[in-house]
């Protein structure tokens, strides 16, 4: 969960939309939510164990047409795509990857979203 924070963080210093874990009712729009962590998949390099973990970030919006959900993830990817970052027990991430972004009409053909996998490799050291 700490790289899910470290990117929350990243995109809440780089964004002006609100960040929400769990939404209001009466939330206004836009907003994103992290909405899924995919476990780390552990490799080894050099000796070295490397976890990459994939965090899902959805941007919702109620303006006419997908564009304002893209402007939104471009941003996200702006952000975080190959920057660095650092992790809530000081580690740095050695690769920040946001591989595109999906856009599609909600079911109840008002809203938008945008779904952003963002990709993070942390190094850990041989214990």
């Amino acid at each position: 969960m700490s790289v899910a924070l470290a990117v929350r963080d990243a995109i809440a210093a780089r964004q002006d939309v609100p960040i929400h874990d769990d939404v209001p009712s009466a939330a206004t729009f836009p907003y994103l939510v992290i909405v899924h962590v995919e476990p780390g998949v552990a490799t080894w390099a050099c000796g070295s164990r490397m976890v990459t973990t994939t965090v899902r970030v959805q941007v919702w919006s109620d303006h006419i047409g997908p564009y304002h959900c893209d402007d939104i993830a471009r941003g996200i990817h702006d952000a975080l795509h190959n920057q660095p970052l650092t992790l809530p027990d000081g580690r740095a991430a050695m690769s920040v990857t946001v591989r595109g972004w999906t856009t599609s009409r909600d079911g109840d053909n008002r809203l938008w979203r945008a779904t952003v996998p963002v990709s993070v490799r942390v190094h850990h050291p041989h214990q």
